[in-house]
């Protein structure tokens, strides 16, 4: 169903333990003019996706506390709700594509807005022009 809804009233959901740059991380998807959820942990992510149906996007850290990982979240995001673009990124490590789920982008962090435009351009959702980022 969600795939249905216009690119402007579909949103992201992001997953960060580190509270500073979820919010910053929601801060710049608000920016492009998109609907920001956040989560915590992947427990957390998957209620909000039960909850919203318009999440069009996912952007997960792969690090995070309790029993599933990044990884692990993106691989059951997939087989659940086929229709979310993924994207998984870390400061701390490089992922091979065999650890990924098919289709899924990494980036490294540190990022900042020219990466989060790029991942909502390759989400579908419409992005601002700017030299800025």
């Amino acid at each position: 169903m969600a795939s249905s809804l216009s690119p402007d009233s579909r949103s992201v959901l992001v997953v960060e333990d580190d509270p500073t740059l979820l919010f910053l991380v929601m801060e710049m998807v608000e920016l492009e003019g998109m609907k920001a959820h956040g989560a915590a942990d992947a427990e957390e992510a998957v209620g909000v996706l039960q909850v919203y149906e318009d999440i069009a996007a996912l952007i997960t850290d792969v690090e995070m506390p309790g029993p599933i990982n990044g990884i692990e979240l993106a691989h059951f995001v997939q087989s659940r709700w086929p229709q979310i673009k993924i994207f998984i990124t870390s400061g701390r490590q490089r992922l091979s594509l065999a650890t990924m789920p098919v289709g899924a982008t990494f980036f490294p962090k540190p990022f900042g807005l020219t990466e989060i435009r790029r991942v909502l351009d390759l989400a579908g959702f419409p992005v601002r022009a700017s030299a800025s980022g």
